[in-house]
């Protein structure tokens, strides 16, 4: 049998450290919802065209938050860059498909 003692002061640090990231987030979805507010185009559009996976995971959750809560005109830019996200996601897909590269 394995016993695993309690986490005790390591179970406390994890607990802040996930608490530090989260609002790290935060700050990240307030900071691009300020600079979407006054250039939606140019910010949206970077996040689209990044090559860095984390951006692609931030970008796809600001669209899907920003359609469940936004309405008007910034609503109507978050549908057109989910399209774009849409057609850019089969557009790669196909890519790796006709490559074979299948871990793309």
């Amino acid at each position: 049998r394995i016993s695993i003692p309690p986490l005790g002061d390591s179970q406390f640090i994890l607990e802040k450290n996930k608490e530090i990231l989260e609002l790290k987030e935060v700050q990240k979805y307030l900071r691009y919802t300020i600079e979407i507010s006054r250039n939606g185009d140019q910010v949206l559009g970077a996040l689209l065209t990044s090559e860095i996976k984390e951006n692609w995971l931030f970008l796809s959750n600001l669209i899907h938050y920003s359609l469940k809560y936004r309405k008007g005109k910034q609503r109507e830019l978050f549908l057109a860059y989910s399209k774009k996200v849409e057609e850019k996601m089969e557009a790669e897909f196909e890519a790796a498909i006709r490559a074979e590269d299948y871990a793309r």
